[in-house]
């Protein structure tokens, strides 16, 4: 018996794709991406939420444990000129001994820390007893009797003004990062 043997020619060997091919990977493509970006976002917001989370309570731990080491008063609060404190906590956070409690840095005081803690699209408000920006940690690391809470924000999109985390602080000092049911008032 014969075998035969079925070739083509090279010149009608096709290659490469055809307009549908092109129109379809296109299409699923784009689905794909439709679907992935706006997941894509809500990941990069819960990481900036959780740095600036970790930022905050790092910065109030440092001030605490200093206090405690020291024996002194430590204070922590927003600065536009890293010497006085503000009550704008957009502005980047300080941290200094302030040996005479009057919240800017004298000369018999030292500046211990400075740290950006939320990103440009957050937005941080301190809401405490007695109205206060500032958190002034005495030496036994407890705050002057004072209670309060940080209250992040988004400044941008579907969410903005909404609490997306807190963070309670108590006059012991300590501090804790608040559970979703917690998330009371707002950044306003």
């Amino acid at each position: 018996m014969y075998k035969f043997a079925y070739r083509q020619s090279p010149r009608l060997q096709t290659r490469g794709f055809t307009l549908l091919d092109i129109l379809l990977s296109i299409s699923i493509l784009a689905l794909v991406l439709g679907l992935g970006v706006p997941s894509l976002t809500e990941i990069l917001n819960t990481h900036k939420k959780k740095t600036s989370l970790s930022s905050i309570l790092h910065m109030m731990n440092f001030a605490r444990q200093t206090a405690i080491d020291t024996r002194e008063n430590i204070t922590l609060c927003p600065s536009t000129d890293l010497i006085n404190c503000s009550r704008d906590w957009r502005n980047p956070v300080i941290v200094f001994l302030d040996k005479d409690a009057n919240r800017e840095i004298s000369e018999e005081d030292t500046l211990l820390r400075v740290r950006d803690v939320i990103d440009t699209s957050q937005q941080l408000t301190m809401r405490s007893s007695a109205n206060r920006q500032y958190v002034q940690f005495q030496a036994d690391g407890s705050t002057r009797g004072q209670n309060g809470s940080f209250y992040l924000c988004q400044t941008h999109g579907e969410s903005a003004g909404e609490t997306k985390a807190r963070i309670i602080f108590y006059h012991t000092g300590r501090s804790r990062i608040a559970k979703h049911h917690e998330l009371t008032g707002s950044c306003n």
